[in-house]
């Protein structure tokens, strides 16, 4: 939690911190992909042709 911009004590660089939130963003996304829980959303939204 020390990478957070508004957390006190700043241990780790900027540069390192972005770093690691997007490997873990791109994780979490991989992780829910593979498992199936990402759904797509284009069926049901209504906006292809109906013909």
């Amino acid at each position: 939690m020390a990478c957070l911009p508004l957390s006190a004590a700043a241990e780790h660089d900027d540069a390192q911190c972005m770093e690691l939130v997007l490997a873990l963003f791109f994780l979490v996304i991989l992780i829910a992909s593979i498992t199936g829980k990402v759904a797509d959303s284009r069926e049901g939204s209504g906006w292809h042709s109906h013909t």
